[in-house]
């Protein structure tokens, strides 16, 4: 039985019309629960925006807080 593993991943890209998404260092974990726990660890305790959670076929589980809001 395979073991899965999920990574968080933070998209790198300047702009708004494409994405660079790529692992954080540290950030691998073997459930999704503790994958979920860390991204919110990263956004309330650093104020890190646009995340996500991918598996080792790179689905996409979860994504995390967008930047802040340019308009508001």
């Amino acid at each position: 039985m395979q073991k899965n593993t999920f990574t968080i991943e933070a998209d790198y890209s300047t702009n708004s019309w494409s994405s660079s998404w790529e692992p954080i260092d540290n950030a691998e974990y073997s459930t999704l629960a503790e994958a979920e726990a860390g991204m919110e660890d990263l956004e309330q305790k650093l104020g890190w925006r646009n995340m996500r959670i991918v598996d080792e076929t790179r689905f996409v589980w979860a994504y995390g807080q967008e930047g802040e809001d340019e308009d508001a």
